[in-house]
């Protein structure tokens, strides 16, 4: 919980080991938008040892 910015964010296993569920609940579009993006840069870097590619200026 991020109390500062208004956000509820938590991750989870899928069963069978099938991957992972992340939810953010939050009132401002962008501030979960970069939530969800902080959580994808640390997986892609854990799961593949790649860093998240820079954002794209247009979405």
């Amino acid at each position: 919980m991020d109390l500062v910015n208004n956000l509820a964010f938590g991750a989870c296993r899928l069963p069978n080991d099938a991957g992972l569920v992340f939810k953010v609940l939050g009132r401002e579009t962008a501030q979960v938008k970069a939530k969800v993006r902080e959580f994808w840069a640390v997986v892609r870097e854990e799961i593949i040892g790649a860093a998240l590619p820079p954002p794209y200026l247009w979405r």
